[in-house]
């Protein structure tokens, strides 16, 4: 149960960490005025890397390092065709949330 814990929190982690790189870009519909870059790189690399740590007890390193990378290029691919559809902000940060969550439900750590 601690261990499921950790894939949510590791997959939270990513999804509003790909949010901070989506803001920071100039043609992002989110929020008024778009976040740093010098801010959200690293933050980004932060959060892959503290992410990759806490699923490491569930996967091979390798395996978790590529399960971040395949999370982050969903949620930027997420983020880039809801946010123009989605009435607002909130609902766009909250499904996203809400996948990463069902994603860690869902997921399991042996296959076989």
């Amino acid at each position: 149960m601690t261990l499921l814990w950790l894939k949510i929190f590791a997959l939270q982690l990513i999804w509003f960490g790909g949010v901070g790189i989506y803001a920071s870009s100039r043609y992002q519909t989110l929020f008024p005025v778009s976040l740093s870059k010098a801010i959200a790189w690293p933050t980004i690399l932060f959060v892959c890397i503290t992410a990759t740590f806490l699923l490491s007890p569930l996967y091979h390193w390798l395996a978790a390092f590529f399960m971040t990378l395949t999370i982050i290029m969903l949620a930027w691919i997420g983020l880039v065709l809801a946010s123009p559809h989605m009435p607002s902000k909130k609902t766009v940060l909250m499904s996203g949330s809400s996948l990463m969550f069902l994603v860690a439900l869902i997921g399991r750590t042996h296959v076989g």
